[in-house]
């Protein structure tokens, strides 16, 4: 670090994000290094490839009783501030809620952190619709400058960008109607550019495709204030027939449906009109937004149709066509499913691609795929599916990041989230793994991260937080009992049926942890209120984890009500059913404690932006994802915990299904009910009401205790010359019959989850064996999961000492 220059753009941020008086305790310098330019893309040696260079980094420092933090470009420097912040003044920042300090002291000793992931992206596609749909500039603002505080060096920017298309249209011939017919509204239009749809709602209105235009100038000039990197779609060639209809010198694929919903066309990349069109569009594109050096274009996204394309030579003119208008640009591709295919690997300039593998941390395809045979790549997570609110994420494997080895080109991170609304430990961990040289501790970093969240060391709190490490946020890869990567489904948002499993198909069937071990961790969050209730994103949580016990409660409930409906037991059927519905209206009570939990929030950004056209995109998303039935396939795959959908929405449908079920009818019209309620949904509430504290209480109060299978574990070892047996004698205690699942050697690392079925009978025992090579000492820890049959995991562990 040489050259020192300060950044009032960075300075700003601190001033919004503490407060003038905090931010003033802080000198910021940037000080370049010759590979630290704001706009460096991962072309050449990437930074994180084994041996090279580190390419970011932070000092931290005593400046005569101020904070003096020096940082290689601006969000490195913002990065350091935030490792203040975090770790030594033991504050904390979120998208949902605040807790700091009064006091930022002179640091003790100097800090310097250095990383080799020098690209961090956020923001997977679905944000834009199922989170910052009908954001302004306020929320913009504030996440902007969240991401700016993280770290985050490029960000995936959607918003308005859809004009571009409306201006390439109309200089191509279409009418201005025409054009933005084509389009989607804002709830629905991230999955047109991934080439889903088009056209959803009928098109944009003028007036809001000028307003999202403007915010989305807005957005990018305050990045580029920043020194982030604004990821734009660049053109993969979707547009509407009719264009390819019209033109000689182009030729098209069709697309077919997607889930029910009919695909844009899309141009052959080798047709001999297609270079002239992509000119078009970067040009148009570079006078409304200004010019970027990193674009993203997905291409034979979740079942798109090559038939017979050279796919090699298409994505030659993709990237072709992109550097002939941005000759210093990265094609930004996720890899998700197939994509990227080796074809489409093997036609382009691999140092001008960027590989965003966005869940490996559950499905890691840079292991399968040769690290994408020598393309710069990123390591990401996705930790909220479509919107939902369950507490989720593999923090054991965000842990391991930092000791990764055998990478290839792994040059940075992805925070791949399919909306911003929970599990705000994922991303406090992603930002802190980035600038750690060697696995990180999770019991250790779980605790800090305790005390700077609630301002607290209350054991309650910690001990709370340990369970959740071990249940919710303790997934490994290859736990997923049945293959799937998501949190397990509240039964409360799914459609009505007795023997459901999940709301839809691309979700657990059952809860792959302990449900009781989560619970007794929520009673210690609730009873850590007099210490903790204090801090806002201790009440966050609450809700979080109150919704998640209620979610795991609404499974074991439903398979009791199937057992007195099949015993013909109609009283019971009425008690049990008025139990669930009461448990769908505490979700609503608790919910209703907090702002960002409000549906009615969410309704009025889009009214105030796009009015009932924009209420109209959203009630729809949440529910039954399209408005037509042809397009059903994807309802409740948005679906949220959210206070006025509850109520107005999943209460109304199991209500309607209790009483059919009470008078021996079918009910099959959901699609025509459900569409019905969703408009209904405008006057949900936009203000909290009540404390959250008091309703956690009141629900702990309610509900009796669980009680789970009487199941134990008992471990032995057996050394041998070749190596060393673990068996596990699994023993039923109780008087009724047990049903087994699974079962995984935690450690020492073995070999995925054993399939095990089958009953355990009243007394009886089964062993299970692991052949370990040459395991001599350490800790051995044994996890079995039983009795899958009321759609939730028991989990017993078991964990012992090797004898030396």
């Amino acid at each position: 670090m040489t050259t020192k220059t300060s950044s009032d753009a960075a300075q700003d941020v601190l001033g919004r994000l503490l407060g003038p008086d905090r931010a003033g305790r802080f000198e910021l310098l940037v000080a370049r290094g010759p590979d630290s330019e704001p706009d460096s893309e991962p072309g050449g040696e990437p930074g994180g490839e084994p041996g090279g260079e580190f390419r970011g980094e932070f000092l931290i420092e005593d400046a005569g009783g101020r904070v003096r933090v020096t940082g290689s470009r601006v969000p490195d420097l913002l990065a350091g501030v935030r490792w203040y912040v975090s770790h030594e003044a033991h504050g904390h920042l979120s998208r949902h809620g605040d807790r700091l300090p009064e006091l930022f002291p002179a640091p003790a000793s100097t800090v310097h952190r250095r990383t080799r992931l020098t690209h961090r992206f956020a923001h997977n596609h679905t944000v834009s619709g199922y989170s910052a749909s009908y954001w302004d500039w306020p929320e913009w603002e504030r996440e902007i400058d969240f991401l700016a505080w993280s770290g985050t060096t490029h960000v995936l920017v959607l918003t308005g960008q859809e004009i571009v298309y409306r201006d390439l249209l109309v200089e191509l011939g279409f009418s201005d109607e025409a054009a933005r017919g084509w389009l989607s509204m804002p709830g629905h239009m991230p999955w047109q550019w991934m080439g889903n749809l088009h056209s959803y709602a009928g098109g944009q209105p003028t007036e809001l495709l000028g307003k999202r235009a403007v915010l989305g100038r807005r957005i990018l000039d305050r990045m580029r204030e920043l020194e982030i990197t604004p990821v734009l779609p660049g053109f993969a060639g979707f547009v509407p027939q009719e264009l390819v209809d019209g033109r000689d010198d182009l030729s098209a694929v069709p697309q077919g449906k997607w889930l029910g919903f009919d695909r844009p066309s899309w141009i052959d990349p080798t047709s001999p009109g297609f270079r002239d069109i992509a000119g078009a569009w970067y040009r148009l594109q570079d006078e409304r937004f200004g010019p970027s050096t990193a674009y993203s274009m997905d291409v034979l996204h979740e079942g798109g149709i090559a038939d017979g394309m050279d796919v090699s030579a298409a994505a030659a003119n993709l990237q072709g066509a992109l550097l002939d208008a941005h000759p210093d640009a990265t094609w930004v591709v996720q890899a998700w499913g197939a994509n990227p295919t080796d074809e489409l690997l093997a036609g382009v300039d691999l140092s001008r691609l960027l590989v965003l593998d966005i869940n490996a941390d559950d499905t890691p395809r840079w292991r399968s795929r040769e690290a994408f045979r020598g393309a710069p790549w990123a390591f990401g997570t996705i930790s909220t599916w479509g919107g939902r609110q369950y507490v989720f994420g593999k923090l054991p494997e965000l842990c391991r990041l930092p000791g990764l080895r055998d990478t290839g080109r792994l040059c940075g991170t992805v925070q791949a989230a399919e909306s911003l609304e929970s599990n705000p430990v994922v991303d406090d961990l992603l930002a802190d793994a980035i600038w750690h040289d060697a696995e990180i501790d999770l019991d250790d970093w779980i605790a800090g991260y305790v005390r700077r969240r609630y301002g607290t060391d209350a054991e309650p709190a910690i001990r709370a937080w340990h369970a959740f490490v071990r249940t919710a946020y303790g997934q490994h890869i290859g736990d997923d009992i049945d293959g799937t990567n998501a949190g397990p489904d509240s039964l409360f948002v799914a459609r009505p049926a007795l023997d459901l499993e999940r709301a839809i198909e691309w979700r657990p069937r059952i809860v792959p942890y302990d449900v009781d071990a989560f619970e007794a961790g929520w009673r210690e969050l609730v009873e850590a209120a007099p210490r903790a209730g204090g801090s806002e994103p201790y009440r966050h949580d609450l809700v979080d984890t109150t919704v998640q016990v209620l979610s795991n409660r609404s499974r074991w409930l439903l398979a009791r009500i199937r057992e007195a409906s099949d015993a013909g037991d109609a009283a019971a059927v009425d008690r049990l059913a008025a139990w669930f519905l009461r448990m769908i209206g505490q979700c609503d009570a608790i919910l209703g404690t907090r702002a960002e939990f409000l549906l009615g929030t969410w309704l009025a950004q889009a009214a105030a932006t796009a009015g009932r056209e924009g209420v109209d995109d959203i009630t729809t998303l949440v529910t039954t994802w399209g408005d037509t039935a042809p397009t059903d396939e994807l309802h409740d795959y948005a679906a949220r915990h959210a206070a006025g959908l509850m109520a107005g929405f999943y209460a109304k449908r199991w209500t309607r299904f209790f009483d059919a079920l009470r008078e021996h009818r079918e009910t099959t019209d959901w699609f025509e009910r459900e569409r019905e309620w969703a408009r209904e949904l405008a006057d949900a509430p936009t203000e909290p009401q009540g404390d959250t504290v008091a309703v956690a209480e009141a629900i702990a109060a309610s509900l009796p205790p669980s009680e789970p299978p009487p199941v134990t574990v008992t471990l032995t070892a057996e050394h041998r010359a070749e190596g060393t047996t673990i068996t596990a004698a699994v023993a039923n205690r109780g008087n009724v019959d047990v049903r087994l699942d699974r079962a995984r050697l935690i450690r020492p690392a073995a070999p995925p989850l054993l399939n095990l079925g089958g009953v355990l009978g009243p007394g009886e025992t089964r062993e299970l064996r692991w052949e370990l090579p040459h395991t001599r000492t350490g800790t051995v820890e044994v996890a079995v999961y039983v009795d899958p049959s009321s759609l939730t995991t028991h989990v017993r562990r078991a964990r012992m000492s090797l004898p030396t």
